[in-house]
């Protein structure tokens, strides 16, 4: 009885403490060209900071990721900012296909204009002017 109840024990805290992986890829939505630097973050698990950013293939790997329902949070300079929710259990490590979308921004015109005043701001300028003329 006392085997059977040191088992029980064992595999109860080994769940307690269960974790898997979660890996995947990274890739513009149009192109499919992979991107490198992306940063994939688990921002469900408030205990511990987890995350990773792709290497030059587009590819992550986070590991340690407790079991449950996980959110994800990937961003990446010049693309909309995307959230995946997956569920990460005991079977197997969870591979996720990423794709992200660019983002663009509509801005005002830029103005760019002179004085028309006769100053010297820079007498370098004016010699060089003088001695090419």
């Amino acid at each position: 009885m006392k085997k059977y109840l040191l088992f029980i024990i064992i595999l109860i805290l080994g769940e307690l403490n269960a974790q898997q992986t979660i890996r995947g890829n990274v890739v513009d939505l149009e192109s499919k060209y992979p991107l490198p630097g992306v940063n994939v973050v688990v921002i469900s698990d408030t205990t511990q900071l987890l995350g990773a950013a792709t290497d030059m293939y587009g590819n992550f790997k986070i590991e340690n990721v407790s079991y449950g329902r996980q959110e994800l949070r990937i961003t990446y300079l010049g693309y909309n900012t995307q959230y995946v929710t997956t569920i990460v259990n005991s079977a197997k490590e969870v591979v996720l296909n990423i794709k992200l979308e660019e983002s663009s921004t509509m801005m005002d015109e830029v103005v760019i204009s002179s004085s028309n005043g006769n100053d010297v701001k820079n007498e370098m300028q004016l010699s060089v002017h003088k001695f090419f003329r």
